[in-house]
């Protein structure tokens, strides 16, 4: 890895370019390319799998064919994955040597309760126990007798209190019955708020067509030349993604995204605009995507049985 890096560094140098300059044609971080010049692949060692996606950005921000250093990477990565594998073997053999080490912990006494030395203390035992029993009936209160009487007073009180409001009302006797509203009739207010609930139906309806090509291609028809696009792309696991238009034309986004971190493009409608997303562990349930707000169904059997996937969106403005 670090004959790359060395590559890499020699080129970026010849090219008269700045760590700066390669980030903002990368979209990577600059300590992402001082780890990659340096060979320190232990950088990277959180998300390796995406160090490939690193460097052939890098390759190809430098003009130099990532297929030259593909077999160099694949020897360094297989090297790394080894010597990680080794260290945690011996991490393992050393935590067990540590817990065969320790020493077991004595068991603490169990507590045993005195005996009573003679039959003459338990015969007082349970002498006071009994006379405590019986001041203690004597003195409890009958609670079932007390919740009846409770009870008693609270209907009569009722009793009591509709009759006194019944002869205080003249209109209590009377057969005059309140008017009732018909909840039916509509009214302005009514029909107002329906408007209103069709207006955001409408809006809610996609203002395009998405037509499957393929699998992994997709045009999208119904939007006019000139308007705002929006490409939001979320996820639900961490992945590598790399977006350009138009071939190399414009890099649109190239980074590792999360949760937290969603991907937001926002651009204009072209007459026929070509949008290539390279995914680095994809999968249908992690990857969700959105035009304008209105997610897009992308067909299964994209990824080919990889763990990334390439996906074409060709807007077709009128």
């Amino acid at each position: 890895m670090k004959d790359i890096g060395k590559k890499l560094q020699e080129k970026r140098s010849e090219l008269k370019l700045s760590y700066e300059d390669v980030s903002k044609m990368t979209k990577m971080p600059t300590d992402n390319i001082r780890a990659i010049e340096s060979g320190n692949i232990e950088y990277f060692q959180n998300d390796i799998t995406y160090l490939r996606f690193y460097v052939r950005a890098y390759c190809k921000a430098l003009g130099i064919p990532f297929e030259d250093l593909r077999e160099q990477f694949d020897d360094s990565i297989e090297e790394f994955t080894q010597t990680m594998s080794l260290k945690a073997i011996k991490d393992r053999e050393n935590i067990e040597d540590n817990i065969a080490s320790r020493t077991e912990i004595k068991k603490a006494d169990t507590y045993k309760e005195p005996p009573i030395e003679t039959v003459k203390d338990r015969s007082s035992i349970r002498q006071n126990a009994s006379q405590t029993n019986r001041f203690r009936k004597k003195g409890k209160l009958d609670i079932s007798l007390i919740s009846l009487l409770v009870i008693v007073a609270i209907v009569i009180g009722v009793i009591v209190y509709v009759m006194f409001s019944n002869g205080l009302n003249p209109n209590s006797s009377g057969s005059e019955e309140p008017p009732v509203s018909d909840t039916n009739t509509p009214t302005p207010e009514k029909e107002k708020e329906k408007e209103k609930e069709k207006e955001k139906e409408k809006e809610k309806e996609p203002s395009y067509t998405v037509k499957e090509v393929t699998a992994d291609s997709y045009e999208i028809n119904g939007l006019k030349t000139g308007d705002p696009l929006k490409i939001d792309i979320t996820f639900s696991e961490s992945c590598w993604v790399v977006g350009t238009l138009n071939g190399t034309e414009e890099m649109i986004v190239s980074d590792t995204y999360t949760v937290e971190k969603p991907v937001n493009y926002e651009g204009v409608v072209g007459t026929n605009d070509v949008y290539s997303i390279t995914f680095g562990n994809y999968k249908p349930d992690v990857v969700t995507v959105k035009i304008n707000g209105q997610k897009m169904t992308i067909n299964p059997e994209i990824t080919g049985g990889t763990n990334y996937a390439v996906l074409t969106i060709t807007v077709k403005g009128n």
